[in-house]
């Protein structure tokens, strides 16, 4: 099998100048190589100095490394898990009873780094010549599926606090916090942390808001809709708006395409009654949520979405879609993005990241 993963932590430790990692590696990880399959200690001794123990068996195939994290050597490895029936297509499945004496899963979405020191025994190697996995992440996940990785990812926190807490026993002796900043990010941590706590994380996931920003400006849903404007006499009129009303949103869009749209929703909220056009409504509910107003303006989406205008279907589910991941709700996130899909084949070609970095919960 071929393991395909982004590593932007690898380059970033060819490309850092600063003493925080050391290229000379101890000679007693010289035998510790990629693929190899490993069982972790049970009890160990952080590097703030706290025991920290565990009650379950923690086995780990090595995907990278090791290399050098100050005065302390560390590798990425991907978690394994013998509870087989919760595997998806992103997990590797492997039946070879040889290997472990029972089928097990590589889980790939687990990746993370440890500490070498955390290891104890080797229990083999997995032969990546002779077979190969295309990983793709399903559209969603099941209740059990998404409880099985809260709970696979909370365990492992024990492995990864190695290395959470070499980072803090260095930011406690520099005191540069910039950094231990720059760093983290290429390690995909949800935060920076200082001390022991042990964080949750979804590697190679977007926050909620990082989400956000990321497809907020949409690669072909630019809203060059019409809406329904009008010559009355001297005056142009955005049906079935009076001359003033008419006024007021002219100007409301006008702010909204030069990026103002805090004040596009103060003006549109002037307006009574704004879903009397779908085009304008649709404005004012992309206002709101540029403004994280998220529950009004999924409100007024999913309103439109019911009403399911061929000419606005795409913009609602795009706009929804986003919505959804910014407010914590990424099923809903998912579940509208596969919708979306099926409406626009091509979606996946303009922004073929927009599923990978959904958050599974």
């Amino acid at each position: 099998m071929t393991f395909k993963h982004k590593l932007p932590f690898a380059k970033a430790i060819q490309d850092n100048k600063t003493n925080f990692f050391k290229t000379n590696i101890d000679m007693h990880c010289a035998h510790i190589k990629k693929n190899d399959i490993w069982r972790c200690k049970n009890t160990y001794k952080d590097s703030l100095g706290m025991i920290l123990k565990s009650e379950v068996d923690s086995i780990v195939v090595v995907v990278m490394g090791p290399e050098r994290l100050n005065d302390d050597d560390f590798i990425r490895v991907q978690p394994i898990s013998f509870q087989v029936n919760h595997r998806t297509s992103e997990d590797i499945f492997i039946d070879d009873l040889s290997v472990l004496g029972n089928p097990f899963i590589i889980e790939t979405w687990n990746e993370q780094p440890i500490l070498t020191s955390l290891l104890d025994e080797k229990l083999g190697e997995i032969n990546t010549e002779k077979s190969s996995s295309t990983l793709k992440e399903p559209d969603i996940y099941s209740t059990e599926q998404v409880e099985f990785r809260k709970s696979e990812i909370k365990k492992t926190a024990f492995l990864r606090q190695s290395v959470l807490s070499a980072f803090a026993k260095y930011d406690q002796k520099t005191n540069d916090r910039s950094k231990v900043i720059k760093l983290t990010k290429f390690l995909s941590y949800a935060a920076v942390v200082s001390g022991i706590a042990l964080i949750i994380w979804q590697p190679q996931k977007l926050q909620p808001d990082a989400y956000f920003e990321k497809y907020k400006i949409a690669n072909n849903y630019q809203l060059n809709m019409t809406y329904g404007e009008a010559l009355r006499g001297s005056n142009v009129i955005i049906e079935p708006f009076n001359p003033f009303e008419s006024e007021i949103i002219e100007t409301a869009i006008a702010r909204y395409k030069s990026g103002d749209y805090k004040a596009a929703n103060s003006l549109f909220s002037k307006v009574p009654n704004l879903a009397r056009n779908e085009s304008v409504f649709l404005y004012s509910a992309i206002s709101q949520i540029f403004v994280s107003d998220y529950s009004s303006g999924i409100e007024k989406l999913e309103l439109l979405k019911k009403k399911n205008n061929p000419d606005l279907i795409k913009d609602v589910l795009y706009y929804l879609v986003i919505s959804y991941a910014a407010n914590g709700k990424e099923s809903l996130a998912r579940e509208t993005l596969k919708e979306l899909e099926k409406m626009d084949p091509e979606l996946h070609r303009r922004d073929p990241d927009m599923l990978k970095d959904l958050r599974w919960f």
